[in-house]
């Protein structure tokens, strides 16, 4: 079931990110974690042909074999609705970027209770070349959120957010 009013229009792409088939396999994957909310490897059952690409505040990032990026809420309060959050966002906030600043393209997806955020994979993430841009600055006078190297990635010559939940 995918809801936000069936397929996501935005200024950026009439693509589908990711698929339904996906998010369930991420949703249903067994993901137990440290005492600082990291996945330990030889006790998670994460599906084959997936990386687990990093943990933050609210969610866990895993590859899929298809290339995209899936974002799973972790079982922490608060955490529940940042994929929607983001979604939202991404759906209403894009035209309030600065110029030559855009967010990672998204779709939202459930699978029973689990919310999954499927994103295009950016290229240069935590890249040195991510805090020279310029719009690495206008991000932070305009009070977007959670701005530093591991949320922010390159395409070309556009600063891509990778994290917008906030």
């Amino acid at each position: 079931e995918k809801r936000c009013g069936g397929k996501a229009q935005s200024v950026y792409t009439d693509t589908m990110i990711g698929t339904q088939t996906m998010a369930d396999k991420i949703a249903s994957a067994t993901i137990v974690t440290d005492e600082d909310g990291y996945p330990v490897p030889s006790l998670c059952a994460i599906p084959d042909g997936w990386a687990w690409l990093g943990t933050g505040s609210e969610r866990h990032a895993f590859l899929g074999p298809d290339g995209v990026v899936y974002k799973r809420t972790l079982n922490e309060p608060g955490a529940k609705y940042s994929n929607s959050r983001e979604h939202h966002n991404y759906l209403t906030r894009g035209a309030d970027l600065p110029a030559n600043v855009r967010f990672a393209h998204c779709e939202l997806y459930f699978s029973g209770d689990v919310d999954v955020l499927a994103m295009e994979y950016v290229h240069g993430v935590g890249d040195n070349e991510v805090a020279c841009h310029k719009g690495w600055v206008d991000l932070i006078i305009q009070g977007w959120g959670d701005i530093h190297e591991y949320n922010l990635g390159v395409d070309g010559d556009t600063l891509v957010m990778i994290d917008y939940a906030r």
